[in-house]
């Protein structure tokens, strides 16, 4: 019976890590399944977009504001501060927490400030491949938020 990729090289079963884990134990691998597992939910993908664009730090009220305006299509106008709850509440529980664990952003809760990481730069041309494709206009986005001083 041939190799396949399911198999070793002596045709043993291959080895397993736990799911997005590095065989150390370490930090978790950035394999092309995580990378599409971190981008696959939207929140997460418009806040690595504007960590990419932005660099530095960028403040989770700030990206609240952003993901709120987009969701309502708002434009210029300010989205309600339900909206703006809303999107701090899921970033603050659910996807800052999973971008922290990825060591793809860094946060910082003294001053609430979200960095994109060496480990979240190396999402950009994953990054890259979902902007040309999404339904939005990501450069529309990124250019209606707030500039950094």
């Amino acid at each position: 019976m041939g190799e396949d990729e399911t198999s070793g090289a002596d045709g043993s079963p291959p080895a397993v890590e736990p799911l997005g884990r590095s065989a150390d134990g370490g930090e978790p691998a950035l394999t092309p399944g995580t990378a599409f597992d971190l981008l696959a939910q939207d929140r997460r993908r418009y806040v690595l977009y504007v960590l990419s664009a932005r660099g530095g730090s960028v403040h989770l009220d700030e990206l609240a504001t952003r993901l709120a305006a987009r969701k309502a299509e708002t434009g210029a106008v300010e989205p309600s501060d339900q909206a703006k709850r809303r999107e701090r509440t899921a970033l603050y529980h659910a996807e800052v927490p999973k971008l922290v664990d990825y060591g793809v952003v860094d946060y910082d809760p003294t001053t609430c400030g979200v960095t994109l990481t060496g480990r979240g730069r190396a999402l950009e041309p994953y990054l890259e491949f979902a902007r040309t494709r999404e339904p939005d206009d990501v450069g529309e986005f990124l250019d209606r938020g707030p500039r950094p001083p």
